[in-house]
């Protein structure tokens, strides 16, 4: 794809979500989330699973994605992924609150820090 189409789009992504992205940061992220739905479509284990690729993300969402300075990128990175790039952020409330309500119901089978969700994870995603 030229750079110009890629900028464009990076563009018109960042304007429907808020948060400015270069197509550099769009594409890294894009490839993660890649991961996440091949990982998922072919019953791999998200659970305690190391994710390959780290995002790019813009400076002003890194230290909410819980990215800086960590040595391992695990499912939270890619849910705040996911949660960036979500083209209706009003929407994105009905996202978290059944992901609450999944984490809830699993409680007793599952830690969040399996995953690389830190304590105040609903804010971050929120």
């Amino acid at each position: 794809m030229l750079t110009s189409d890629k900028k464009a789009i990076a563009n018109v992504i960042s304007n429907i979500t808020g948060i400015r992205c270069t197509h550099a940061q769009l594409g890294s992220c894009l490839h993660c989330l890649t991961i996440l739905r091949n990982k998922c479509a072919h019953f791999s284990r998200i659970y305690y699973s190391i994710f390959s690729a780290t995002p790019k993300l813009p400076k002003s969402e890194e230290k909410k994605a819980n990215i800086n300075g960590i040595k391992y990128v695990y499912l939270f990175q890619y849910i705040f992924v996911l949660k960036m790039l979500y083209p209706s952020p009003d929407s994105w409330c009905i996202i978290v609150t059944a992901l609450k309500a999944m984490i809830e119901a699993y409680s007793e089978f599952i830690d969040i820090k399996h995953i690389g969700f830190p304590d105040n994870w609903e804010e971050l995603l929120s």
